[in-house]
């Protein structure tokens, strides 16, 4: 028993010397979390939360009448909205971090964009997709219920109760190009006689369905055009110099007309969108605005404002800066909102940040610039932007 005695600790010795100078040190405790009940991120989910005690609107600030439900709709990066049932049309925009605690706890920090509002969702979970949550949504105020954490569902596959027109195409005589269109006619257009704001998205193989599904989910009353490029590729010779001159030219003769005597469409409040190039497309188009006005807004999305070279387009910036400087005098008068946003991972969130910049130094009259940076990568950046600038445009 003795010579027993004497290995164990002999063993416990050798094994306490190794690791080095560390090695007598305290270990931190770590926890164990149950990956199969906590999801591993929130992104592209959205959490409905069934209230058990519903708030009074008399003691809100900045919040709507909160009865039955509260959803947070987490987007790509650290992206939320708010939406609650009473007033579909109440959403707010903020930032979100989610944080595993244990086996089923995890806390989720809300911060509300442009207030001072910050509150923290502590959630137990069930199983994965199910639990309960409450949250101190302000001094004296909780709010607690059950929960249910489902997946964003895709765009297309949105069971959309406005109408979508697919499948036309245009064939412009200016550019020689056949371009598909698809147009999305929003909830009670022909229910009534009354005329619409109308968007032009470009690039509209990837973005109608995002925008329609965010003009329809946001309750907005706005028609949508969606062209697509044509030809593999041919958004890089229409979008930048010089053949946006052309493009240009088939939006304002050619394709406006065509819209806008087959809709009912009020032609004050047009919006030209572009992503990508499509951002050189709307910051040609806004110094061209002075002297040829179609559009009330633009919406540039994570827009790629440096010199760059794609054969057959050599890109210089020059050539913008020029355009502006011409268009834009000291004393220039444009009334009009420009939005701007920019992707910040991988994308081109300071591009973007300079050409505000640029904007903001010319102090062109009744302008007025939005900008906002998305903590995602630049293919993810078009869901948060459309919604944040639909928010902004058409309050």
């Amino acid at each position: 028993m003795k010579n027993n005695a004497l290995l164990i600790i002999t063993t416990a010795l050798f094994l306490s010397s190794c690791g080095g100078s560390e090695s007598n040190s305290t270990p931190s405790p770590t926890t164990t979390i149950n990956n199969n009940i906590l999801p591993q991120t929130l992104n592209n989910t959205h959490l409905e939360i069934t209230l058990n005690n519903p708030i009074d609107t008399s003691a809100q600030n900045d919040l709507p009448q909160i009865e039955e439900t509260l959803t947070h709709y987490f987007g790509n990066g650290d992206v939320v909205y708010l939406q609650a049932a009473q007033d579909n049309d109440w959403q707010y925009r903020g930032t979100f971090l989610y944080e595993r605690l244990n086996d089923d706890t995890a806390k989720i920090t809300v911060a509300i964009s442009d207030s001072t509002r910050e509150y923290s969702l502590d959630c137990v979970f069930t199983d994965t997709s199910s639990g309960t949550c409450n949250a101190a949504i302000e001094q004296g105020m909780e709010i607690s219920g059950e929960f249910t954490l489902s997946a964003n569902i895709a765009s297309q596959d949105h069971d959309f109760i406005g109408t979508v027109e697919d499948e036309q195409t245009f064939s412009s005589s200016i550019t020689g190009i056949i371009y598909p269109y698809r147009v999305y006619l929003p909830v009670g257009y022909h229910e009534s006689n009354k005329s619409y704001p109308i968007l032009y998205a470009t690039d509209g193989q990837w973005e109608f369905w995002r925008f329609s599904y965010v003009i329809e989910t946001s309750n907005k009353e706005i028609i949508l055009v969606a062209i697509e490029q044509g030809p593999d590729q041919r958004r890089v010779i229409d979008y930048a110099l010089e053949g946006s001159h052309n493009y240009l030219n088939f939006l304002e003769t050619e394709m406006l007309p065509l819209i806008e005597s087959t809709y009912r469409v009020d032609t004050n409040n047009r919006t030209l969108e572009g992503a990508s190039w499509g951002g050189l497309l709307v910051r040609h188009a806004l110094s061209r605005e002075v002297t040829i006005p179609l559009f009330k807004n633009f919406i540039s999305i994570d827009g790629s404002y440096g010199n760059f070279t794609q054969p057959p387009i050599i890109n210089d910036n020059s050539l913008y800066q020029s355009m502006e400087d011409t268009a834009f005098p000291t004393g220039a008068v444009l009334n009009a909102n420009i939005y701007l946003s920019g992707a910040t991972i991988a994308g081109n969130g300071n591009l973007v940040e300079n050409f505000k910049t640029e904007l903001q130094n010319r102090y062109i009259k009744e302008l007025t610039i939005y900008h906002q940076s998305f903590n995602v990568r630049h293919e993810e950046a078009g869901r948060p932007s459309i919604k944040d600038a639909l928010l902004k445009l058409f309050p």
